[in-house]
């Protein structure tokens, strides 16, 4: 039996039928890990599929993580996590360059996964947003004057953003 990632590359001319296969092998990978996540595994397919991103909303607890992960390991994917906090910065997020024996060595971030869970987005500031948002539209990541190509594995869901709980709107006397 094959993996679900490996049903990607089939021929054009099997793809009715490598479809329903690929969806179904791909939903019950994923539900062995979540309950009754038909819907969004559908909704990420989805994205995986248009090459674009998901943004998963629901209250704490619901196994929006686990679902994110789940989804990754089914496909075979790099999965990596950012929380989203006020002290992170766009560094953390695309990587950086680290002085070691007299050269830089480029350290790549968690971009370059192919899921990418950034949790609580909203926390984070709005530099380091616009530094993920950026990243997640473009094909490559430059820096120290070199250009990264970021991870793709045909078309591969680059951010699963989740918003954290809604801040308190600050009240007037």
């Amino acid at each position: 039996m094959g993996s679900p990632a490996n049903e990607m590359a089939q021929p054009a001319s099997e793809a009715g039928v490598d479809g329903t296969r690929f969806w179904r092998r791909l939903r019950d990978a994923v539900a062995v890990a979540v309950v009754d996540g038909e819907s969004a595994t559908q909704r990420l397919a989805v994205a995986l599929l248009a090459g674009g991103h998901a943004l998963v909303e629901d209250v704490p607890g619901t196994g929006k993580t686990t679902l994110a992960r789940a989804f990754s390991k089914a496909l075979g994917l790099r999965f990596a996590g950012v929380q989203g906090t006020p002290d992170l910065l766009p560094g953390d997020v695309t990587g950086s360059s680290i002085y070691e024996a007299g050269t830089f060595r480029f350290v790549a971030g968690p971009i370059f996964a192919n899921v990418l869970l950034v949790d609580e987005i909203n926390r984070a500031t709005p530099r380091t947003q616009s530094a993920l948002l950026e990243r997640c539209g473009a094909a490559e990541l430059s820096a120290r004057e070199t250009a990264r190509a970021l991870r793709r594995t045909g078309t591969a869901v680059r951010a699963v953003l989740r918003l954290g709980p809604a801040s308190p709107r600050p009240r007037l006397p």
